[in-house]
C-alpha cells in the first residue's frame, strides 16, 4: 500500500503540528496532531478493508476461440469480470499473460455499460507445453491511498491452453499460410473426398478458399463452405503406426506424423475434439476420447513412433469375401457358354459352408467397437501402407458396415476416399 499526495501532504502537516506541539509544549497542536494521525489511519484500515472485500467478490470468464495452438500461433482472447465496484475507489485491472506469450494489444479492462469490466485482445504463444494465464493486476485508488494486488487464484488464470509444437509445410495437404518461409498450419484443410453440406455467410477469419464464390456473385455477399465431417459429431480418427521391424524412411514417417497431428489439431478447432484410435496392423493400441485428446495435446508426438507388431491378418479370409467369391463362383455356373468343373462346383460348395464357422478376429471387435463408440460419420485412416495391409481391409469393411465414410491417407496419395471391395469384386471408378 503506498500513500497519494493527498495523504502524504496530511502526514506532513501531522509531523509539523507534533513538532510545534513538542517544542513549546502546545496542547491544542499536539491535539490537532493525534487528530490527522487517526484520520489516516482510519482511512487506511477501511482502504485495505475494501480491497480484500473487492478481491473476494470477483468472478472471471476467460474464453479463448480455441484451447490448442501451434507454437508462434495466436488466440483471440475475451473476458469479462464481475465484481461490486468498490465506493470513492478507482479500479484499474489487466491480465497477466501466460509465461513466453506476448500480446500486441495492451490487456487492460475497460467498464462495460452492462456493469463489470470487459477485455480483448490476441495472445501468441512462443513455447510449448500446457500453459495458463498469469491471473489479474488489480490496482486500487482512493484520494489517499493506492494498493497494487496480483491475484493468482485458480479461477483468475483459467483457462488452459495446450501449445504444440509447430507443423513443417508437408504437414497437410492445402496448408495454410506462409510466413517467413515457414507454413503455419492452423488449421485443417478440407480433405479430398468430402462434399459440401450447407453454407454459411463468411466470418472474419475463414479461410478464403472456403469461399463460394458463385454464392457470392448471386447473393451479393460473401458465403463460406460448410464440408461434410466440420460440424456435427466429432470425427474418428485412426492412425496406423508403422511396423518396428519395416524400414519406411524418415521422410515418409515424418510427413504420417504431422498429417495426424495437424488432423488433431483441425477436428478440435472445426469440432471441438474428436476420436482417436493408435493401430499398428491387427494390433490396437490405445484410444483416446475427445477429453483426453485435449488434455494430452502436447504428448501427442511421443506416442506417434514404429511399434513391433504381435499380430498380423495376412490376408486373412472373412465371411464377406467369402460370399463374394462363391456369388461369383455360382454366376460362373449360371452361364451356359461357361465349361463345368467339378472343381468349380467343389469350391462352390466350399466358399458356401465355410464362412459360418469364421469367427471375428479380436481385432474387428475392437475397431467395432472404436467406431460404435465415435458415432462419427467420417472415419479418417492415416497409414504409411508398410508390412501386411489386410488390416486396412478390415477397418474399411467394419466402417462400411456401420455405414461410415473412410478416408485413407497414405504418403504417395494423401487424403482420398476409400471404398471396400470384397476380393472377387472388381472395384467401381469414384467420381472425379
Amino acid at each position: 500500500m503506498q500513500p497519494t499526495q493527498n495523504a502524504q501532504g496530511f502526514a506532513i502537516v501531522a509531523l509539523f503540528l507534533g513538532a510545534f506541539a513538542l517544542f513549546l509544549s502546545d496542547l491544542p497542536a499536539m491535539i490537532a496532531a493525534a487528530t490527522i494521525g487517526l484520520f489516516l489511519a482510519y482511512r487506511a484500515l477501511t482502504f485495505t478493508v475494501g480491497c480484500r472485500r473487492f478481491l473476494a467478490g470477483i468472478t472471471v470468464t476467460r474464453e479463448t476461440d480455441r484451447q490448442v495452438v501451434r507454437q508462434g500461433g495466436a488466440i483471440a482472447v475475451e473476458s469479462r469480470i464481475t465484481a461490486r465496484s468498490p465506493d470513492q475507489m478507482k479500479v484499474t485491472i489487466r491480465d497477466l499473460l501466460p509465461a513466453l506469450a506476448a500480446s500486441g494489444d495492451e490487456p487492460t479492462y475497460a467498464p462495460s455499460p452492462a456493469g463489470g469490466w470487459t477485455a480483448g485482445y490476441p495472445v501468441r504463444f512462443m513455447a510449448t507445453g500446457e500453459t495458463r494465464f498469469g491471473g489479474l493486476w488489480v490496482t486500487l485508488t482512493d484520494p489517499f491511498y493506492r494498493q497494487e494486488i496480483r491475484c493468482t487464484r485458480d479461477d483468475c488464470r483459467e483457462p488452459h491452453v495446450q501449445v504444440i509444437p509447430p507443423q513443417t509445410a508437408t504437414a497437410i495437404e492445402g496448408g495454410g499460410s506462409r510466413e517467413g518461409g515457414r507454413k503455419d498450419s492452423d488449421y485443417l484443410r478440407v480433405m479430398k473426398g468430402q462434399t459440401v453440406r450447407s453454407f454459411r455467410p463468411y466470418r472474419a477469419g475463414d479461410d478464403p478458399r472456403d469461399i463460394d464464390w458463385k454464392m457470392a456473385a448471386k447473393h451479393d455477399r460473401l458465403f463460406a463452405r460448410e464440408m461434410s465431417g466440420q460440424r456435427g459429431s466429432m470425427p474418428c480418427i485412426i492412425a496406423d503406426l508403422p511396423d518396428l521391424e519395416v524400414s519406411e524412411g524418415s521422410a515418409a514417417f515424418g510427413a504420417f506424423s504431422a498429417a495426424v497431428g495437424g488432423a488433431v489439431e483441425g477436428a478440435v478447432r472445426s469440432a471441438g475434439g474428436c476420436w482417436l484410435t493408435l493401430i499398428s496392423g491387427a494390433n490396437v493400441i490405445r484410444s483416446f476420447t475427445p477429453p483426453e485428446v485435449l488434455h494430452q495435446a502436447t504428448t501427442l508426438p511421443a506416442v506417434l513412433h514404429p511399434v513391433a507388431r504381435h499380430t498380423h491378418l495376412y490376408r486373412m479370409q472373412n465371411r464377406s469375401s467369402l460370399r463374394a467369391a462363391a456369388r461369383r463362383l455360382e454366376r460362373l455356373q449360371q452361364n451356359p457358354q461357361a465349361e463345368s468343373s467339378t472343381y468349380r462346383q467343389a469350391m462352390h460348395r466350399l466358399y458356401r459352408t465355410f464362412p459360418e464357422g469364421i469367427a471375428r478376429t479380436p481385432f474387428e471387435a475392437q475397431i467395432r467397437r472404436a467406431l460404435g463408440e465415435a458415432g462419427s460419420d467420417n472415419v479418417y485412416l492415416y497409414t504409411c501402407r508398410n508390412g501386411d495391409t489386410s488390416h486396412i481391409d478390415c477397418v474399411a469393411r467394419e466402417a462400411a458396415l456401420q455405414g461410415r465414410h473412410l478416408s485413407l491417407w497414405t504418403p504417395e496419395s494423401r487424403m482420398r476416399r476409400y471404398r471396400h471391395t470384397p476380393r472377387g469384386h472388381r472395384p467401381r471408378k469414384e467420381a472425379p
